[in-house]
């Protein structure tokens, strides 16, 4: 029945198995929704067996005890031994995900029952031995299992309590984990330059126009656009010649050809940020305005985020036409309605360039920010002769909240209106500011009007020279 087995199955099935020799508790949930009988591959079945019954003896779960039960049952060779065993904790990208991983072997097992009863009622009737009353009674049966098995699964609200955490912005509320950004501009006015900074930076743990990383990145750059000679020029600039281990490179992709070739890299090397230069050349549609093909690659992106948890880059080229905002990118603007982030790109002159967020579903914020090239493939905020700001305050005033924790944990809106005002900042910016640490989980409302600062993760050195307020 191998040939009816949906593809990504045993992927599934070793995510489950990993996660949780991972985290034992994993356990507690599983052995009520899933079977070892579920499981295709037969030393999968085995070794799921092997853990629910220690589950069910009570015995603590780890690497050590498992391989040493499984010697005393006589499976350690059947389980595939201690190498396989490290190998599943050490593939599997997160245990937090184990209900989304157990879905999918069990969405897999039911489609191999359900085909293999058809397969089974179609030979019947082709050789005689089973009724056509019977194969119509064996049918509905088939068509009832589906329904009752259809994954449409209502969940409480009241179960959704402990869910719901706030995502922390890995930069500048531009990049967030499992979510797609698209970052757009015509021809030569810095992109890709922009995104090599990005990149760099966020390898090195560092901060890239004030802002910092939220942590050091493991980053691979799919860059199809810069020649291998003129990366190499471009990484020594910005760097200074000190590389960063964590950021990788490839040189070629066809995303439709490939995709099940970089998702199980992706799962293997944990890249915490994977940028595609250009969208345009990775995608390879054979029509770049048509929605349904531009839908079929977001819906590979899609997979590779929610699989990864990995913050995806996209870099394009802006349409030739009067498209903006959202849709500003070339060809299909079913890409722009499917990312969660759109940034355009404008040159203002041929030194100042405008970073327009037009489009932001996790934190609603729409900022324009303005920097400057200095020297070469560098950049720095600036403040445009016709602004009053660069649109980088916000990150000083929400490094300033967070520095007031060494004072006393909890404050008022007004208390850090007047602190803010006291520093220069406008009511606006600090307003914004409270808003997004909000969300972010770095401010913990107590009650209206007041908060806890939660810590002083992610903070901005305050070291730009910066305009207004």
């Amino acid at each position: 029945m191998k040939a009816i087995q949906t593809i990504n199955s045993e992927e599934y099935e070793n995510a489950v198995l990993g996660s949780i020799l991972i985290d034992p508790k994993v356990m507690d949930s599983l052995s009520t929704d899933l079977n070892a009988d579920d499981f295709y591959k037969t030393a999968n079945k085995k070794l799921y067996s092997l853990l629910a019954k220690m589950h069910e003896l009570g015995n603590p779960i780890d690497l050590m005890t498992v391989y040493e039960f499984a010697r005393e049952q006589r499976l350690d060779s059947a389980i595939g031994g201690t190498q396989r065993l490290i190998y599943l904790t050490e593939t599997t990208p997160s245990s937090a995900n184990f209900k989304y991983y157990a879905d999918k072997v069990l969405e897999a097992s039911q489609k191999t029952k359900i085909l293999t009863e058809i397969s089974l009622v179609y030979k019947g009737i082709s050789n005689g031995t089973i009724s056509g009353n019977d194969a119509g009674i064996r049918l509905n049966k088939i068509d009832a299992y589906r329904s009752e098995h259809s994954g449409l699964v209502p969940v409480s609200a009241y179960d959704l309590e402990d869910t719901a955490q706030p995502v922390q912005s890995l930069w500048g509320e531009m990049l967030y984990p499992a979510c797609i950004t698209q970052i757009n501009s015509e021809p030569g006015v810095g992109k890709t330059t922009f995104v090599y900074n990005l990149c760099i930076t966020g390898a090195n743990g560092g901060s890239f126009l004030g802002i910092p990383f939220s942590s050091p990145l493991k980053v691979l750059n799919i860059d199809v656009e810069t020649p291998v000679w003129k990366r190499g020029i471009k990484l020594k600039t910005i760097t200074d010649g000190r590389l960063p281990r964590e950021l990788y490179f490839i040189n070629a992709l066809n995303l439709s050809l490939q995709f099940s070739e970089l998702l199980g890299l992706c799962k293997k090397e944990k890249y915490d940020l994977v940028v595609f230069d250009t969208q345009s050349r990775i995608f390879n549609l054979e029509h770049e305005n048509d929605n349904a093909e531009a839908n079929k690659m977001m819906e590979l992106l899609r997979k590779l985020v929610s699989d990864t948890g990995c913050a995806v880059v996209l870099v394009h080229h802006c349409s030739k036409s009067d498209k903006k905002g959202v849709y500003s990118g070339r060809g299909a603007s079913a890409i722009g309605g499917a990312v969660d982030v759109v940034v355009n790109m404008e040159a203002l002159d041929t030194d100042t360039i405008k970073l327009k967020v037009d489009k932001n579903r996790i934190s609603g914020d729409y900022m324009t920010l303005f920097i400057r090239k200095t020297g070469d493939d560098r950049f720095e905020p600036f403040v445009p002769p016709t602004e009053s700001v660069s649109g980088f305050e916000k990150f000083i005033v929400q490094d300033y909240i967070l520095s007031l924790a060494s004072e006393k944990a909890n404050w008022t809106t007004l208390e850090m209106q007047v602190k803010g005002q006291l520093q220069g900042y406008s009511e606006t910016t600090i307003k914004r500011a409270i808003s997004n640490l909000t969300q972010s989980g770095k401010l913990l409302k107590i009650r209206r009007g007041e908060y806890e600062i939660a810590g002083e993760e992610g903070r901005v050195e305050n070291t730009l020279n910066l305009v207004g307020g």
